[in-house]
This record gives structure tokens, sequence and C-alpha cells, in this order.
């Protein structure tokens, strides 16, 4: 049952200490990092042992491997500046997936890793290979990332590869990827006089986070959507 979760993070942390975190195989690490990231459980000192044993042999890690590393030490909120430089160096964009492409560039973002390169190839990458290659969930995730990681150089590619499929986009995809360009400050009029529509009829199942994003994003933008804010005011 749930409330025993803890209790066996824990003895999980403590078996890979007790063998010794160099016998753990790479696929093993990155599993643990993702696993505990995604369980909310950032322990330092699991993420320390992640760490200490990855960096030597990153050479052995699939793509895969290093993204789920990168993705549960940015989840977990835990810093680990050598090895995300170490990863960057390995990381070869024209080989990733384009979900892979929005995670790793999630990933950095979110740690608030500063790797002006990684962004500008994965922006080139991703206006290399279209629209048709990404979804609604992969845009509102690199839109979101270029902003936070003030690479605002390639947001128009992504307003242009989320047009065609606005409609496609749940309303947590809408609020990311409207956020990121008020954040920004780049300026997409086309782009939100698609989204205000998109999201009107949702309002009533948003998260108050999402309204907020929502709210904040066209505010901040100029932007006038007077349907969608009243439909937030009666909302809230």
């Amino acid at each position: 049952t749930s409330h025993h979760a803890p209790d066996f993070f824990e003895a999980v942390g403590a078996e890979a200490t007790r063998r010794g975190w160099d016998q753990l195989k790479p696929v093993e690490l990155s599993n643990l990092a993702w696993a505990f990231a995604a369980a909310g459980r950032a322990t330092p000192d699991l993420f320390e042992g992640v760490a200490a044993s990855a960096l030597p042999r990153l050479g052995d890690f699939t793509a895969h491997n290093l993204l789920s590393v990168l993705w549960g030490f940015a989840k977990a909120g835990v810093k680990s500046p050598e090895l995300f430089d170490a990863i960057e160096t390995r990381l070869v964009v024209a080989e990733l997936s384009s979900f892979d492409l929005s995670n790793a560039a999630w990933s950095f973002a979110k740690n608030g890793h500063d790797a002006p390169d990684l962004f500008e190839a994965i922006g080139a990458e991703a206006k290399a290979r279209g629209s048709a290659e990404f979804t609604p969930l992969e845009l509102s995730n690199l839109a979101w990332a270029f902003a936070t990681a003030g690479h605002a150089a390639d947001l128009d590619t992504v307003a242009a590869f989320a047009l065609p499929k606005i409609n496609q986009f749940t309303v947590h995809n809408l609020a990311n990827i409207a956020w990121a360009f008020a954040r920004a400050n780049v300026e997409a009029p086309e782009l939100f006089a698609a989204v205000a529509p998109r999201a009107l009829p949702h309002v009533g199942k948003c998260s108050a986070v999402e309204l907020a994003k929502l709210a904040w994003a066209f505010a901040s933008a100029g932007v006038e959507a007077p349907e969608l804010f009243d439909a937030i005011a009666d909302f809230e």
C-alpha cells in the first residue's frame, strides 16, 4: 500500500549503497534516478551515488539512459553541474527522437543548467525536422524550455509548428506554450489568437495553475481575449 512506499524507497537506496554503486549497470542507475524523482523522493545520498558512479562511465550509457538520468535530476531538483556538463558533450541531437529532444531541453531548463550550445543545436534540429515530427506535448515542452533557458531564438519555429495542430493541444499544453511566449517576450499574435478559442471551452476543467498561466500570459503579452478572461473570472 502507498503508506509503505517511503520505507520501500529508503530500503532500495540503502541496498544500492550496501552493494556499491559501481556494481549497478547504467540502465539500473538511470532507472533509479528516474524512479526516485517520479516518486517525489529527492534523496541526496541516492542522487550523489548515481552521479558519482555514472560520471566515469557515461560512455556505457545509451542516449535513453542519459536522458532518464537528466530527467530524474531535473525533476527532483537536484543540481549536478559536472554530470550535466558531461552528458551534454555526449548527446548527439541528430540521433535523438523528437520526444528525446524536447525531454533534453526540458531537463536542462528545469535544472537551471546553462547550455546555450545545446539549445541552439536542439533548435536547429527541430527546425530541420519540420512540424510533422512533433506532438503538441513536445512542442509545448520545447517552448517552455526555450523560454525558461532564455533561448528565444527558436520560439518562432515552435509557433509555426504549433499553429496547424493547435486543436490537438490540451489545456495544459496551451497554458505552457502561451506562458513561454509571454515569458520570453516574443510576439506571436497568430498563436495567441488560436490559443484563446481553443482554451475557452475547457476553462471549467482547468487547474488553478493552468488558469493563472493563461491569464498571466495573455495579460503580459498585451493580447486582448475578453471572452477567455470572462470565463476565467467566472470560474474563479
